[in-house]
């Protein structure tokens, strides 16, 4: 039994010594230390238990057991880390247990009692790893709940072994029945944990090359083929929810001037800020993305036409008023937006960028800086809706007529005053 103790110490210290190269080569991923101190601790308090007879007992029984049990503590850690959860304090929970009945003479001074006792922490640690695993996080849901099958399947065993124990306490180890189906249980759990858990951190690893080749290197947000991938789930679910969908392309303004300018790390900065802004005022209810260039784009379910536009407005706003800081000062700059509404059965990416992109050449050519929206995108009013050509025609008339209200006051100033 020894030797057995023994050849699992030394193997769960190899794959102690496997996770903490792991996290030396990525700093970043505190999942791969917490569970090489899972291994080490596991392995620890195994040989310290093997020990037994030649250490103090209270080095090899409490000791060597607590030890053991904090492998459950720092293996839900780990995952609750690598799923960018908080890390909870009833995480200590199964060595909490063996400690407390370590204060009860009966079951200190008892084999059967400290058994039942044990397995009862172990089992509360296989639960405290089950329910770690069934939210969603990395890996796949049938990777997390196969996993989370086999804590299970180690609980109950532990439960049956902790009943056995306190119904037929036994006197020596040799009279414990359940000892091997348990110890099987255990290693078949350590080997089934890493085939498991390395298929885990290959699916995170292929995740993340995909959210790479869907992402714009510069601002983080999606990029033109991210966005496109994005359409196709958002449009599903607007269908199912019998909702229209809304596209909105930005394209901010004079920005080749603002590169010739002042830079093109200030326009960098200025890409930058913008989507910051269009993530934070979308707030997860669509998607966005960059196109290319100062070009953008966003997509989300509506209710109405007039929410699309009342955002994009806020958007239009915001930026407007915002200079970006950069070296050297503040950088303002301002933003173009074209707006196309439909139901969601007829959208189509193609169709959808088409118009709006004809409503942004419209919010270009009445000035800039400004919300238009493609033809039949206008908010139920009570009126006929306006193609684009007649919102950019009216927008130019009110721009004319601003501007030759100005030069009629200076011409009134001037008669007025001789000059």
């Amino acid at each position: 039994m020894k030797t057995g103790l023994i050849f699992w110490s030394v193997e769960s210290l190899a794959l102690s010594a496997i996770l903490l190269f792991a996290w030396l080569h990525d700093r970043g991923a505190r999942a791969y230390i917490l569970w090489s101190a899972a291994f080490t601790a596991h392995a620890v308090g195994v040989l310290l238990i093997a020990a037994r007879g030649q250490i103090p007992d209270f080095l090899s029984i409490e000791i060597g057991n607590a030890l053991a049990l904090a492998s459950y503590s720092f293996g839900v850690s780990g995952i609750r880390s690598i799923d960018g959860r908080a890390i909870r304090p009833i995480v200590a929970l199964p060595t909490a247990i063996w400690i407390a009945g370590m204060f009860v003479p009966v079951i200190r001074e008892n084999l059967g009692y400290r058994v039942s006792l044990y397995s009862i922490a172990c089992a509360s640690g296989c639960l405290l790893l089950m329910l770690s695993l069934l939210p969603p996080g990395i890996g796949t849901p049938r990777t997390r709940r196969s996993l989370a099958s086999v804590f299970a399947l180690q609980g109950a065993i532990s439960v049956i072994a902790s009943i056995e124990m306190s119904l037929r306490p036994a006197l020596t180890l040799q009279e414990i029945s359940t000892a091997p189906l348990t110890g099987f249980t255990a290693a078949l759990s350590v080997v089934l944990s890493v085939m498991f858990g390395a298929k885990m951190l290959i699916e995170r690893s292929e995740q993340r090359l995909r959210d790479l080749a869907a992402a714009d290197m510069l601002t983080g947000v999606l990029n033109r083929r991210g966005f496109f991938d994005r359409f196709t789930s958002i449009k599903a679910e607007a269908e199912r929810g019998n909702r229209q969908l809304s596209l909105l392309l930005f394209d901010l303004d004079h920005f080749k001037q603002i590169n010739d300018r002042h830079g093109h790390q200030a326009g960098d900065e200025v890409l930058i800020a913008f989507s910051r802004l269009v993530t934070r005022r979308l707030a997860g209810r669509g998607a966005f993305g960059r196109l290319g260039g100062e070009e953008f784009a966003a997509v989300m379910p509506i209710d109405d036409v007039a929410e699309a536009k009342q955002l994009a407005e806020n958007i239009r706003a915001e930026f407007d008023a915002s200079p970006v800081p950069c070296i050297g000062g503040g950088v303002s700059a301002t933003v173009s937006t074209g707006l196309m509404s439909c139901d969601a059965q007829d959208a189509t990416i193609d169709r959808m960028i088409r118009d709006a992109d004809k409503a942004l050449y419209g919010a270009k050519n009445a000035g800039r800086n400004r919300v238009v929206l493609a033809s039949g995108a206008a908010p139920d009013m009570g009126e006929p809706p306006m193609d684009t050509d007649a919102q950019v025609a009216a927008l130019q008339r009110v721009a004319k007529a601003a501007n030759n209200t100005k030069v009629s006051r200076r011409r009134t100033r001037s008669s007025l005053t001789g000059r």
